[in-house]
């Protein structure tokens, strides 16, 4: 069964996503590398704002050097704010 997205509060919806982050980031000590653009959207709908810069410029750098210049260019503007 879906839950409508608005049985949560914004503050409680923030809240869990920093949480699943940082369960994420506990998890997986190798080859974080692997999961940035997960830990990048998660933070990003948290309000820890020094987490979601850097994992919006982790995420942009990795989409770098794969050549995603698009993809990056598109974190690197989202970790601006």
């Amino acid at each position: 069964m879906k839950l409508p997205t608005n049985c949560l509060s914004h503050t409680a919806r923030s809240r869990l996503h920093e949480q699943y982050a940082a369960f994420l980031e506990s998890k997986v000590v190798e080859g974080v590398e692997t999961i940035l653009d997960q830990l990048a959207y998660h933070y990003e709908r948290s309000e820890n704002l020094l987490k979601k810069r850097e994992y919006m410029l982790k995420a942009g750098q990795a989409a770098q050097r794969r050549y995603a210049n698009d993809v990056a260019l598109d974190y690197y503007q989202r970790a601006l704010p």
